[in-house]
């Protein structure tokens, strides 16, 4: 039984109409359900309090360096006719050269096992002449038409890529494609100033009633909590990119979502919090409190990703989980996350970008 079911007990309901706004301020997922866990072992990530769902890792996939460098989210394009699946990845690194944007490098078919354990083809996308794309953070897979929603942090410190912000600061904005590299929408300007390395870092796409809702993440700006903003992509309207609401979910100052997906079974948020090597699971829908008080839990990737990658003991000077950069979820419930190739002490050297499955753990009701 999902706990969001379950009656409000009339002890909680008082405590909430006394406290008032003070109370939800702090809302957690409250653990009432008496599912049983999963057989637990070191290779299993658990949500805390408790959650329907965990994940077991299963593999570790190593990608083609010299056609992806510096994977930087990933996004679900369904199966192929023969049963294989297709992922999306766009690369921040392998697009820009010392004098220009080499836009064949910068979106990536991969192509895998209709299991999803075994990396069968690597594909680069050539876009349209029009798209110029820059320092490329974000994609999602539009469900209404299959096309590519992009998000493109921009730099003003690169080639073509100076923006429309305050002072020259260079504004990041989103573009959509076709799977064949054609324009098929945009680009759009944001409200997110890219002022260093904060601009755009990850997006996510889901069906509503009047169109696609579009939920784009900002990459952390000092001392300050992250902005999340919903843009409608409506079919009436295809050119037009409508900003519906801005607002900050129950997340820490500093905070960095680099990756983001729509779970299928419960449209619960799957967020990768960077930062401190977590998954999230955001319910967006059916938490108290209104836009800016929402409910989550939290399971920690950070021992795990240390271990099936041999890092266990590794000191490096950078941030141990810059690494973790994007996660999208298959039509069967597994994860994958794709890990960056920019941080060399991860990998003693090694700049083999890889990507990490993981399969659903279902909890059993008694």
């Amino acid at each position: 039984m999902d706990v969001h079911t379950l009656p409000v007990r009339s002890l909680l309901a008082a405590l909430i109409v006394a406290a008032g706004p003070a109370f939800l301020s702090g809302c957690r997922f409250i653990n009432t359900h008496s599912a049983k866990p999963p057989a637990q072992d070191s290779r299993t990530i658990t949500f805390q309090p408790e959650a329907d769902i965990d994940y077991r890792f299963t593999d570790v996939i190593f990608l083609p360096d010299d056609l992806i460098s510096n994977p930087s989210g990933l996004a679900f394009g369904g199966r192929l006719e023969d049963g294989r699946l297709l992922l999306w990845t766009v690369c921040d690194g392998s697009a820009i050269t010392r004098d220009r944007i080499d836009p064949s490098r910068v979106v990536v078919k991969l192509i895998l096992s209709p299991d999803g354990r075994t990396l069968r083809d690597v594909v680069p996308l050539t876009l349209d002449q029009a798209i110029r794309p820059c320092d490329l953070e974000a994609i999602a897979v539009d469900p209404a038409d299959g096309n590519l929603v992009i998000g493109d942090e921009r730099v003003a410190r690169e080639p073509d890529c100076g923006g429309t912000g305050p002072e020259g600061q260079a504004r990041s904005i989103l573009f959509k494609i076709t799977p064949e590299g054609e324009r098929a929408g945009g680009p759009w300007d944001t409200p997110i100033v890219n002022n260093g390395n904060n601009g755009i870092e990850a997006i996510a796409a889901r069906s509503e009633t009047d169109g696609t809702h579009i939920f784009v993440f900002e990459e952390r700006k000092r001392g300050k909590v992250p902005v999340v903003l919903e843009y409608l992509l409506s079919p009436a309207s295809p050119e037009k990119l409508a900003i519906l609401r801005t607002f900050r979910i129950g997340l820490p100052v500093n905070a960095t979502q680099t990756g983001a997906t729509f779970r299928n079974t419960d449209g619960r948020l799957l967020l990768l919090d960077r930062n401190k090597g977590e998954l999230l699971e955001v319910d967006l829908d059916g938490c108290p409190g209104g836009d800016t008080v929402l409910c989550m839990r939290s399971a920690s990737f950070e021992a795990l990703i240390e271990q099936e990658l041999g890092l266990e003991g590794v000191q490096t000077d950078t941030n141990r989980f810059g690494l973790a950069e994007g996660i999208a979820e298959d039509d069967r419930g597994n994860l994958y996350m794709v890990l960056d190739n920019n941080s060399r002490p991860y990998f003693y050297g090694d700049r083999t970008p890889r990507m990490i499955r993981f399969e659903p753990v279902v909890r059993q009701a008694d």
